[in-house]
């Protein structure tokens, strides 16, 4: 049988993936090699030790798997750590053959350095190891929209790193990791925090996720360039003392941890929302829950939207209270676009819907209300009617205030028109009259602008 060390090499110098697979096959019966890549590509599996002491090895004493059985029991349980930690590294180096401390140092470091990922070796040894996993958001688009059922909650969109964090309190560990599953260390900083929270709901190891931002000791947070470039310190090993007691978590999902390895959690997200706020400490200013508001339509969302907008953060994300948590692309999320801006040609008008409307205790006559406006782009490729906008105030002004005009109005994108040719606007909303412009936007200036704009974000 070929040692660990020659099938390595043998990967290594294989450029096709599909000959990787094959030569993983044929060697999956070995043992120590199953081990050597779970030790080298299992995220959750940390050592803590960024930089290997330069030894000389070569006595051969000590055979790998006895190596590595400390390696884990030694240094990843954190029962020694610092100075006495790299000190058994150290010995342990030495006392390996060549070929072995050179695996050796690949599984330290996280680097099986042979071109075999998770995934890979998830086809030869099924759940070997933790693969990159991820929710993400889906489109902004009339689709996915109409798959959110309210009430919904809006959330915050951060403007910091994504984190895994990874609470197992029967091994008294706290794992920071990346959304590409890179190990973080904070130093210690809110690992006991972490420890403390009680999950009232949910039994063994935890995994929640989050954004993690750094103040700047001003009662603000660091911009994202220089936030996210003190976080990229804590994966290399580089960050200061200083640098990891500014670090503030912003926390938005958990669940079990075997769920999550599973790659579906199936408690509905307002059942894990409400388990993390039950969690939550109270008077602890660094982990706190993202901002998070419930809404009973669109319109109340993009109020938070663009408050968020107008306070310089990032954006917002519309969520299913009844969601599950999958890997790869969520129907039960939809992360909100900012609007594009379009003028158009009011042509005509459109009465109210209804013949009476009731404002407080006052029944008022309707019926001669405008509805809504018909606008078109310069050359009629964009047909639309919009009332979102008008206000009570602005629908009992005769028609000819509006149609001639220019109309100045906020949308999504533009879209297919429904049963006939030509195009529309996906959520159109009326801002003003603009009496200052006698000529509307064309279909190929607004699809320009849209393009442009969507590249800027």
């Amino acid at each position: 049988m070929k040692t660990v060390y020659e099938i390595v090499r043998e990967l290594e110098a294989e450029p096709s993936k599909n000959t990787k697979l094959a030569i993983l096959k044929e060697n999956a019966i070995n043992d120590d090699l199953r081990e050597f890549f779970y030790l080298a590509l299992e995220p959750t599996m940390i050592y803590w030790i960024k930089a290997i002491p330069k030894v000389e090895p070569g006595l051969a004493l000590t055979s790998l798997m006895d190596a590595t059985y400390d390696l884990v029991n030694k240094i990843a349980s954190r029962k020694y750590t610092g100075h006495a930690a790299l000190e058994i590294i150290t010995d342990l180096m030495k006392r390996l053959s060549i070929e072995d401390a050179e695996l050796f140092r690949r599984i330290i470091l996280k680097d099986a350095r042979c071109g075999v990922s998770e995934k890979t070796v998830n086809k030869v040894w099924p759940g070997l190891c933790t693969e990159k996993l991820y929710m993400r958001c889906a489109s902004f688009n009339e689709k996915n929209l109409g798959k959110i059922k309210y009430p919904a909650l809006v959330q915050l969109k951060a403007d910091g790193l994504f984190m895994n964090i990874i609470i197992k309190k029967s091994q008294n560990l706290v794992n920071f990791l990346s959304r590409n599953m890179k190990s973080i260390s904070f130093l210690g900083n809110l690992e006991q925090e972490l420890l403390a929270m009680d999950f009232n709901g949910f039994t063994g190891d935890i995994i929640m996720h989050g954004e993690g931002l750094v103040s700047d000791g001003k009662g603000d947070y660091e911009d994202r360039k220089t936030g996210n470039g003190i976080i990229s310190k804590a994966i290399k090993g580089t960050i200061s003392e200083e640098e990891a007691s500014r670090i503030h978590l912003k926390i938005w999902d958990v669940m079990p941890l075997d769920a999550w390895k599973s790659k579906k959690c199936d408690f509905p997200y307002e059942t894990r929302l409400r388990i993390l706020e039950q969690a939550m400490p109270v008077n602890e200013p660094k982990l706190k829950i993202i901002a998070t508001k419930k809404v009973d339509n669109l319109e109340e969302a993009y109020d938070f939207f663009n408050k968020k907008l107008a306070e310089g953060q990032e954006g917002a994300i519309l969520k299913n209270m009844d969601g599950i948590w999958k890997n790869h692309t969520s129907p039960n999320q939809v992360k909100m676009k900012k609007k594009e801006r379009a003028d158009l040609l009011c042509t005509g008008t459109l009465p109210h819907s209804k013949t009476t409307v009731i404002r407080g205790n006052q029944v008022i006559d309707s019926s001669k209300w405008i509805g809504s406006l018909v606008l078109e782009s310069s050359d009629g490729k964009i047909k639309v009617n919009s009332g979102s906008g008008l206000t009570d105030e602005t629908r009992i002004l005769p028609p000819d205030h509006y149609i001639g005009k220019i109309i100045e109005i906020e949308y999504n994108e533009i879209i297919s028109a429904k049963n006939k040719e030509g195009y529309s606007l996906f959520l159109p909303i009326i801002k003003e009259v603009r009496f200052d412009k006698d000529d509307a936007d064309s279909y190929e200036l607004i699809k320009e602008r849209e393009i442009k704009n969507t590249k800027k974000r």
